[in-house]
């Protein structure tokens, strides 16, 4: 269940910022739903900068042709993310991420994409430890290690969200280049 609410530009620092919010409702209580999410975001390269019982607050640099501000991908700017969390029963938690992006003006499809790394997040957030399978020798593990200990690969958490995360980004961002290739060219 997502509630999609989007707010429009402000001008408080000298680059442009856009936020763009939305709720997801997470099970669990606050205090393990807070513990999944943070490793969710380090996942995902957000450095954690403070967190609290009711709030997560994460910060992604820009990376590639975002830090000189052209790049066509949404997620290669620099941004932050802060999930606020409220009990919302007893086993549900409701999750708000409010994103902060460092960029001019985000079109639809940004934002459809910066919905899509939510969803991948919370999707993160629902994976638990035992869920880990060895990619090499097919072991289960049945505790938060960062690798197997039958054969000692590296254990990674794939999900089908971060796969359809990647995916739709590097789509809309071909599509912003070949629009913008098309309008330059046509003037």
């Amino acid at each position: 269940m997502s509630d999609l609410i989007v707010l429009g530009d402000s001008g408080a620092s000298p680059y442009h910022t856009t936020e763009h919010y939305l709720h997801k409702v997470l099970v669990g209580d606050i205090k393990s739903v807070r513990v999944r999410l943070i490793a969710a975001l380090e996942r995902l390269d957000y450095d954690i900068l403070d967190d609290d019982d009711h709030i997560v607050r994460g910060r992604r640099q820009a990376r590639g042709w975002g830090t000189s501000y052209s790049s066509a991908d949404v997620l290669d700017y620099p941004m932050t993310l802060i999930v606020k969390l409220k009990e919302q029963g007893e086993h549900a938690t409701r999750a708000t991420f409010d994103y902060v992006v460092k960029h001019p003006s985000l079109s639809k499809g940004e934002k459809e994409v910066l919905t899509r790394e939510a969803e991948a997040i919370s999707a993160l957030a629902t994976v638990r430890a035992v869920d880990k399978i060895c990619s090499a020798c097919g072991t289960e593990s049945t505790d938060d290690s960062r690798f197997c200990r039958r054969c000692g690969t590296k254990m990674v958490v794939e999900s089908n969200e971060l796969e359809i995360l990647r995916m739709y980004s590097e789509i809309r961002a071909g599509h912003t280049s070949v629009v913008t290739t098309f309008v330059a060219s046509a003037a």
